[in-house]
């Protein structure tokens, strides 16, 4: 007799796990430790944390918050309206503020619904609520999902988490540490929720501290974000660095995201700088997005500083800018001529070549008959770019 009630209890505790887990397949995916991605050999202890391990399984309660609160009344209402990208995000920000105060019945609402694509969006919103109060819970949580799930999901949690940076940072460190295979795919991830969150000098710090073999793709990220977001902060950054490696390792990002947020400001910087490399590889990315946004103003700044090797980098960029040569090739021929590296004139107008005489063979051709003083050098390197029925046609 004790047998059977003690099966009946065993019984009855399944089948509320079971019906818990039915609020969702999800939870197909929510693993074990043991089948879950390997972080590292390291723990959260290490890192001044300590993992709850009862969150390995979460058994979900659904069911009501508070009857006739007004949170419950707000939920109702966004529940039963007509779903447009509005109430969607309505109902991702509930869940985001329920989930830093319960977690629990949150989670169960955003794994209640029945549209996949919403799912994912409400289960992030709970994660990020959850995270800004309990960040290592969530985080369990987040690695434990399908390999197909948890990369937004630890996105969402180092979002939350954000709110207070150093909470992030340790997540993002514990993320990366030991020997994890996915070191560099996670402090991406860590990099792009601390930007998200407009912590950029902690995203800044995170890469600057990272493995030596990560730390220029981590800082080019962090530096890239923070400089497309807010240039001059950005700038201001890069300046105080004073160490030669990880400075050169700062500037590719900060003219890469400066390119995108202001190439003309960019530009002025660029040309504010000593002579050399760092010069050249700022006008290098400035120059094309200029001349995509303002193709007059470009040429007329370029102008006004005459002929310097070190414009060489950004005019040849912008000769070989594909947009360009499919419009107007003859235009880019012309930035390429201004090129003052004989090696590097050589290779734009042959790479403006290729496309041109494959594009447009009559075009080319017609181009070519109509500028009989080029010179010899420029003729040669049109030829040795042109496609190859042309060049061996005897038609350059």
């Amino acid at each position: 007799m004790v047998l059977s009630r003690l099966s009946i209890r065993v019984f009855c505790w399944l089948s509320s796990v079971v019906l818990a887990g039915l609020l969702g397949y999800y939870y197909a995916g929510f693993r074990s430790s043991r089948s879950g991605p390997q972080v590292s050999s390291a723990s959260l202890a290490d890192h001044g944390a300590t993992l709850p391990m009862s969150h390995r399984l979460i058994v979900l309660s659904p069911g009501p918050i508070a009857p006739g609160t007004d949170e419950e009344k707000s939920w109702q209402r966004l529940a039963s309206s007509t779903r447009t990208p509005k109430t969607e995000r309505e109902q991702a920000a509930s869940l985001e503020s329920l989930g830093a105060k319960d977690h629990v019945h949150a989670m169960a609402r955003a794994l209640a619904e029945p549209n996949l694509r919403l799912r994912e969006l409400f289960r992030n919103a709970v994660l990020r609520g959850w995270a800004s109060t309990a960040p290592d819970a969530a985080l369990e949580f987040a690695m434990h999902l399908s390999e197909t799930d948890n990369r937004p999901a630890i996105r969402a949690v180092l979002v939350g988490a954000s709110e207070i940076p150093e909470n992030a940072l340790r997540l993002a460190r514990y993320l990366t540490s030991g020997d994890s295979p996915l070191a560099k795919e996670y402090g991406l991830l860590a990099i792009a929720a601390l930007s998200e969150s407009g912590e950029f000098e902690s995203a800044t710090r995170f890469a600057a501290g990272g493995p030596a073999d990560l730390c220029d793709e981590w800082l080019n990220e962090a530096f890239s974000q923070w400089s497309e977001h807010d240039p001059a902060a950005a700038l201001r950054a890069f300046e105080g660095i004073t160490n030669p490696e990880v400075r050169s390792r700062a500037l590719q990002g900060l003219v890469n995201g400066w390119a995108e947020a202001n190439p003309v400001g960019l530009a002025e910087y660029a040309w504010r700088l000593p002579a050399g490399a760092d010069r050249a590889l700022a006008l290098g990315r400035a120059l094309p997005n200029w001349v995509t946004l303002d193709p007059i103003a470009a040429s007329e700044w370029l102008n006004s500083r005459g002929e310097d090797p070190n414009l060489d980098v950004g005019i040849s960029s912008v000769a070989m800018m594909p947009s360009l040569v499919a419009h107007r090739p003859e235009v880019a021929v012309e930035w390429a001529q201004s090129i003052t590296d004989v090696t590097m004139r050589a290779g734009a107008l042959r790479s403006i070549a290729e496309q041109w005489s494959h594009d447009a063979p009559a075009a080319f051709r017609q181009w070519l008959e109509r500028n009989p003083n080029l010179s010899t050098s420029d003729r040669q390197a049109l030829a040795d770019g042109a496609a190859p029925t042309l060049s061996t046609g005897g038609m350059l």
